[in-house]
């Protein structure tokens, strides 16, 4: 039995609304800033990409799986080590999430510049400092 030419021009115009207002549905309205001192501070990592969205500074590793291990060495040894010299600043941020090179998957530092001085000020090299990472640490 055919369709009635009423419904299908009725399925046309949905389909037709529905590719119109895909992209409003995928792209999200916020403005991604480049973070140039951070691509210093992580440069050994290489990472792919680094930008911050409002209070959020964002790391694309370019690892497939960021490993705890990975998480650790560039929130201590990276960010929070550029911070305690003052190559860094991360005033206004409130979350370091460092993620997988698909973005998808990965870990969060709850803290910025004031929960990284508190990780420099443990003793190096002590449980002090692995608690007080782990302590501000989730995953994302």
């Amino acid at each position: 039995m055919p369709m009635p030419t009423l419904e299908i021009s009725m399925v046309y115009r949905l389909a037709l609304l529905t590719l119109l207002l895909a992209p409003c549905w995928t792209t999200t309205a916020t403005a991604e800033e480049p973070v140039p001192e951070a691509w210093q501070a992580l440069e050994m990592w290489e990472p792919q990409h680094i930008f911050r969205d409002r209070e959020l500074l964002f790391v694309i590793a370019k690892e497939r799986r960021v490993t705890d291990t990975i998480y650790s060495a560039m929130v201590r040894a990276g960010l929070c080590a550029y911070v305690g010299a003052g190559r860094i600043q991360l005033e206004g941020v409130e979350e370091i999430v460092i993620l997988n090179d698909r973005g998808m998957t990965g870990w969060r530092f709850e803290g910025g510049a004031e929960a990284c001085r508190e990780v420099n000020a443990a003793l190096t090299g002590s449980d002090g400092v692995n608690l007080e990472l782990l302590g501000r640490t989730s995953l994302y």
